[in-house]
């Protein structure tokens, strides 16, 4: 199954964690997890950094001088890979979500997933259609 880790690159880019992603989203998720979300969703750094909640300029500060992103940014990448690793799981592969996401779609006014997602909120709407295109369920 795709987890929520894939999308970020695995151990190999978030590092060992022994409580869960929630210790490593306090602690600041990695750029170099960032970055590997970015480019499997093909975004520039100016969509990245809306994802991020923050201007383009800070996420090319961010990306040059820390290593760890700060918690309020990981926590919105980690909801971004969530539902992103979601919409693997229904729709069948990456390429599949990743359009999917970002084309409009007319449950969520002509706004795309990637836009709604910004909030928690958002998220769960976005939650709530997956699972019922899951379940062939109308829309």
């Amino acid at each position: 199954m795709y987890s929520i880790e894939t999308a970020l690159g695995g151990k190999k880019k978030i590092g060992e964690h022994k409580a869960g992603l929630d210790e490593v989203i306090l602690k600041g998720l990695p750029v170099e997890a960032a970055n590997y979300f970015k480019q499997l969703l093909k975004l520039t750094d100016k969509e990245f950094a809306q994802v991020l909640g923050m201007s383009e300029r800070s996420f090319h500060r961010q990306k040059q001088s820390v290593k760890r992103l700060p918690v309020n940014a990981s926590d919105r990448l980690y909801r971004h890979a969530r539902i992103f690793s979601l919409a693997v799981a229904v729709l069948g592969s990456e390429e599949s979500a990743r359009k999917w996401l970002m084309a409009p779609h007319f449950s969520l006014n002509g706004r795309s997933p990637m836009e709604v997602i910004a909030t928690d909120a958002g998220a769960k709407k976005v939650e709530l259609i997956l699972g019922r295109i899951k379940y062939g369920v109308a829309l």
